[in-house]
């Protein structure tokens, strides 16, 4: 029972709060930038992953100010971000950095399955939920593992 999960996101926003949180995004080791696109006031970070569980899991509310503030320095936020906001929901982290985060995610058991993986997407701006949250309908460039049936 293997118990990881593992997802794809594209979040979108100015490069340093992009980059906080692709930093604080859970991991077993496996985290990986596919691309970066914008300049340092706006663009799309695109990364996957596994962690443990479910994209969510051990987390706890965030009790500080919102949004955070961030290092200028992309480099220096996303390290911000993994030493201090690593238990933080997707919701909350969209909050917490002022961007907005397609994230699809599933438990690595599932793709065994014939029908393919049981992904699980949510979409948030800003913290709010977005109207298609939770729906199937999301960019097919975060399908998990190659294909993917429509509903």
């Amino acid at each position: 029972m293997a118990n990881i999960c593992e997802y794809n996101i594209i979040v979108k926003g100015k490069r340093n709060a992009c980059y906080a949180f692709y930093g604080s995004t859970s991991n077993l080791g496996g985290k990986a930038i596919d691309s970066w696109k914008g300049t340092d006031d706006y663009g799309t970070l695109k990364f996957h992953g596994d962690c443990k569980w479910a994209i969510d899991c051990y987390c706890s509310p965030f009790d500080g100010k919102k949004p955070v503030e961030l290092p200028d320095d992309y480099r220096k936020a996303e390290a911000e971000g993994e030493d201090h906001y690593w238990y933080n929901t997707v919701q909350e982290r969209s909050e917490m950095f002022q961007v907005e985060v397609q994230c699809v995610w599933a438990d690595v058991e599932d793709y065994d399955d014939e029908s393919g993986p049981d992904m699980i997407y949510e979409h948030y701006n800003n913290g709010e939920e977005c109207p298609d949250n939770y729906s199937y309908e999301f960019p097919k460039e975060l399908v998990l593992h190659g294909e993917w049936d429509e509903c």
